[in-house]
């Protein structure tokens, strides 16, 4: 159905995503076109316009990573709670040693839920506790970052704690190691560090600007897009280290940051996992915004004050 273009399906499997004819016209520059004009226009009923700093810096380079982010008595505060949530559950149910390969199913719990990327483990952990909920949420700055990145209001709920345990590429490899970008349109996730991510922790990498297409990006979207039609591809497109250089002049940098970070993220942006040493572990409370592209919210409009 031709409703679909104006999802956010990405899957170029789906017989009208995927339309071969459609995408040698320019399909999918469209649907990127189109989802890049709401996300305007969602930002700007959002905030009018008035952007810090920090929200010039994320349009500019696609990524933010903020150090020393709460004041310490919160981060003393949340750090502490999420420690007890995760000793609890790992109580309940410790890491098991998981033999999947690829993007693995989630395994659920009673508190959240695991997930493998061949070797590697991400534990997804549930907030329940106020502390966790109300030191992060409850910062303003933090709050209006994710709202303008994500362009659409905060949900307290799609808080998740998050601990990643390295495994070894050697047997099963993590292909999130590869560069890639998650879907056509811009989308967030952040990480905030509850634990000092190192080189051998296995940082989360970004390339500067990758979030913005320049012509060599279009024309290896336009490109990618008819071989994906054609051989029945999801839509989370890989692209190798020579391509990426060859569109931005550089690599994804890793991003080694300090405890109390908080890392934000267009993951349309060329971004990858680091490699690192097997059984090397990072927390931190993670979230992931993806409104549907082609939305609009409902605000309230500007008073006489204009607020």
């Amino acid at each position: 159905m031709v409703w679909q273009v104006f999802t956010a399906r990405k899957s170029f499997a789906d017989p009208v995503i995927g339309n071969i004819t459609a995408n040698k016209l320019g399909l999918h520059g469209l649907r990127i076109r189109l989802a890049d004009a709401f996300l305007a226009l969602r930002r700007w009923l959002l905030f009018r316009g008035r952007l810090t700093d920090e929200m010039r810096q994320f349009n500019q380079d696609g990524y933010l990573a903020l150090s020393d982010f709460l004041p310490q008595e919160d981060y003393a505060a949340l750090k502490q709670s999420a420690l007890k949530a995760m000793e609890d559950a790992d109580s309940r149910n410790p890491v098991p040693e998981y033999r999947e390969a690829g993007f693995g199913k989630p395994h659920l719990y009673e508190w959240g839920f695991d997930r493998c990327d061949g070797s590697t483990v991400n534990r997804f952990y549930g907030i329940s506790s106020d502390v966790l909920i109300e030191r992060l949420s409850g910062n303003e700055r933090f709050r209006q970052l994710i709202e303008y990145a994500a362009g659409c209001r905060f949900e307290p709920r799609r808080l998740l704690l998050y601990r990643l345990l390295q495994g070894s590429d050697l047997s099963r490899g993590d292909n999130q190691r590869q560069i890639h970008r998650d879907t056509f349109h811009s989308c967030i996730k952040f990480w905030f560090s509850l634990s000092e991510v190192k080189a051998d922790d296995g940082p989360l990498h970004y390339l500067p600007g990758s979030h913005k297409f320049n012509r060599a990006r279009w024309q290896w979207e336009k490109h990618k897009s008819i071989t994906a039609s054609v051989e029945n591809k999801g839509g989370a497109f890989r692209c190798s280290p020579n391509e990426a250089r060859a569109q931005y002049g550089q690599l994804p940098q890793a991003l080694t940051v300090p405890e109390n970070t908080l890392v934000l993220a267009d993951v349309r942006g060329w971004h990858n996992r680091g490699h690192a040493s097997p059984g090397c572990e990072r927390l931190a409370v993670y979230g992931s915004f993806r409104p549907s592209p082609f939305w609009l919210p409902r605000v309230r409009p500007l008073d006489s004050r204009g607020q």
